[in-house]
């Protein structure tokens, strides 16, 4: 009598999808975190290499001031 215009995904299409669109997850979230940790660790360090300059620049200050008698601020004021 009447034809069904055959439109739509099967079933079986769409879990081939889904378990392709799972098994990349599987594949990048590993690198995606470690990536997030080295971020991390290159973060710190520099924030340690910051730190170590500005004690190394007020323990310069520090010296050349105490031959002076006058010594440098705590901080920025």
């Amino acid at each position: 009598m009447f034809k069904r215009k055959k439109s739509g995904f099967t079933l079986i299409e769409l879990l081939i999808v889904i378990a392709i669109i799972l098994i990349l997850i599987a594949i990048a979230l590993p690198n995606f975190l470690e990536a997030q940790i080295r971020a991390r660790v290159t973060k710190a360090n520099g924030e340690l290499r910051s730190i170590a300059t500005a004690l190394f620049d007020y323990n310069t200050a520090l010296i050349s001031a105490s031959k002076e008698g006058v010594f440098p601020p705590a901080g920025n004021v």
